[in-house]
């Protein structure tokens, strides 16, 4: 377990929060079964849905990413607390347990499944799953970008794994932009209708399905070119 929480840490040089599993200490701490997702909710809108699907995919399944890409061995998301800051994203992720599992899709759909089906109860339908499995694609991006190439390919198979045990996803391109693989979102967060319209052109990720393939290449670029940040290009 020691490798692979350094292994997390070190995915990113010099951002050791973007992959890392800690210890939990001190209070705020949520574990994921469960998940009591309607306090997360502050209103029933479609943003808020796919922006808490957004959260918990980032949080879990870009972990996995990361760690099946890495180590070649995936821990077990039950296992998995959220520390949530008060602005509504996780900012840290604790792994309390040393279970690995072998088909980590399954697992996966068994434990994300129920606290995504509360967030649509809280909610509204939305295609939550597709968020998730784009949450896997963006990490690999990011690996990608600092070069762990295979990382596309873990990400491909987690979600064809997630498609396997019934979950509804559908498929994504890639785009060759400085030299990576990036993978375009399949649905959009709808993180820019959420700030003032003068804020909005900044307010799109550079992956995102509403932009021309131009803009999303203009703004990868300016991602990487910024030493390629800490967490999946947005």
């Amino acid at each position: 377990m020691t490798s692979l929480r350094a292994a997390l840490a070190g995915a990113l040089p010099g951002h050791p929060a973007a992959f890392g599993l800690v210890e939990p200490e001190g209070p705020g701490w949520h574990p994921l079964p469960g998940l009591d997702v309607a306090r997360w909710c502050p209103d029933d809108s479609a943003a808020t849905a796919l922006g808490l699907a957004e959260v918990l995919g980032t949080a879990v399944v870009g972990r996995l990413v990361a760690a099946l890409a890495l180590t070649g061995s995936a821990f077990d998301p039950a296992d998995l607390q959220l520390h949530r800051h008060e602005r509504g994203f996780v900012d840290a992720v604790a792994l309390c347990g040393s279970a690995m599992v072998d088909d980590p899709a399954a697992r996966t759909v068994a434990v994300l499944g129920p606290v995504l089906d509360a967030v649509v109860a809280a909610t509204r339908p939305a295609p939550l799953w597709d968020v998730v499995a784009d949450s896997a694609r963006g990490a690999a991006t990011t690996l990608a970008l600092h070069g762990h190439h295979g990382a596309h390919a873990v990400a491909d198979a987690l979600v064809a794994g997630f498609a396997a045990h019934g979950v509804p996803v559908r498929p994504a391109h890639r785009e060759q932009v400085a030299g990576v693989e990036v993978a375009v979102r399949v649905t959009c967060c709808l993180l820019w209708t959420t700030v003032p319209a003068a804020e909005r052109d900044a307010a799109y990720c550079s992956t995102c399905p509403h932009l021309d393939a131009g803009a999303r290449a203009a703004r990868f670029r300016r991602y990487a070119e910024e030493a390629g940040g800490g967490a999946a290009p947005g």
